[in-house]
């Protein structure tokens, strides 16, 4: 059983290299795959070399692409290297890896698992005021959505690849945060089989949260538009 976790980080130096210790030593057949879209420095080149590279692969990328485009590439990595599951969590500190076994054991039973901040178990620790609003408007209106009490919004997922053409299921989706909601309504519409376990966000430990409030109005008014045409096609 292969498994690969990736790791979207920008500006995420201080935060990854514990992030990377904790998940190597979790099981030997874990792998790494950083994609990168921070500007090289100093301290990255350090990282990569001090770290064992058989088990750890960094992409590093010209400019800020987005998450949703990090995720892809994670992803359709995992295809092309013949993984089993891929692994998807932030870097910025608010996914443990303690999260990382519960994941594993679920998705050898299922198509899709999605870390879920709301099912009981599950919870946003410590998290800011902007963010814990914009999550639980964001469930609210994808619950209605998708008639499910699904996290569509959750970026800590596994994804099984010998179950699910996630090579052309997963194309031509929105590239920053939009990904998570539009590529779980696409994979709900193609019967993709989406189970879920809880998992608890805490807080950055360190550097600052990219979500704005114009980032967060942004995400808002496009899931309402997504999810009005979710319904009217699938509901």
């Amino acid at each position: 059983m292969k498994i690969l976790v990736g790791i979207p980080i920008l500006n995420e130096i201080g935060n990854i290299e514990p992030l990377i210790s904790e998940l190597l030593a979790l099981e030997s057949n874990v792998s790494i795959f950083i994609v990168d879209d921070s500007p090289i420095s100093s301290e990255i080149k350090i990282l990569e070399s001090a770290l064992p590279r058989e088990r750890l692969f960094f992409r590093h990328r010209s400019k800020r692409m987005g998450v949703g485009s990090a995720h892809q590439e994670i992803i359709f990595f995992g295809i092309s290297n013949n993984f089993d599951y891929v692994l998807t969590m932030d870097g910025d500190g608010t996914h443990s890896p303690r999260e990382v076994p519960k994941l594993i054991e679920a998705i050898q039973y299922s198509d899709l698992i999605i870390g879920s901040r709301f099912m009981n178990g599950g919870d946003l620790r410590d998290w800011t005021l902007l963010r814990r609003l914009t999550t639980n408007t964001a469930h609210l209106i994808t619950k209605r959505a998708t008639g499910s009490s699904l996290d569509c919004t959750s970026g800590i997922r596994a994804y099984n690849l010998k179950s699910a053409n996630y090579e052309k299921l997963l194309q031509k989706l929105p590239s920053d945060y939009r990904f998570f909601f539009s590529s779980t309504f696409r994979l709900l519409a193609n019967n993709v089989t989406i189970k879920q376990v809880p998992v608890i966000l805490e807080s950055r430990n360190l550097g600052k949260s990219k979500m704005s409030l114009k980032l967060a109005t942004k995400l808002i008014l496009s899931l309402i538009f997504s999810s009005l045409r979710f319904i009217l096609q699938f509901r």
